[in-house]
């Protein structure tokens, strides 16, 4: 049996590379201010990549947060 729901957030970004890490801000406000239930995997992806992609194997749904600007 899995120990989540086999739901995912991703949150994108990095502060250090001049990202404005929108994604990273969202992952840290979810985990102080809720709680799921059933409990979801909030995961500060950075910008790992290809890292990630354990993630998809373990979750059947993923909801990715990121921005760019064009």
């Amino acid at each position: 049996m899995k120990e989540n729901s086999g739901i995912a957030v991703i949150g994108l970004g990095n502060y250090l590379m001049g990202d404005e890490g929108v994604g990273i801000h969202v992952i840290q406000n979810l985990q102080k201010n809720y709680s799921f239930t059933p409990p979801i995997q909030l995961i500060d992806g950075g910008t790992t990549g290809m890292d990630l992609l354990e993630y998809f194997e373990e979750n059947d749904h993923i909801i990715i947060i990121d921005a760019v600007i064009f």
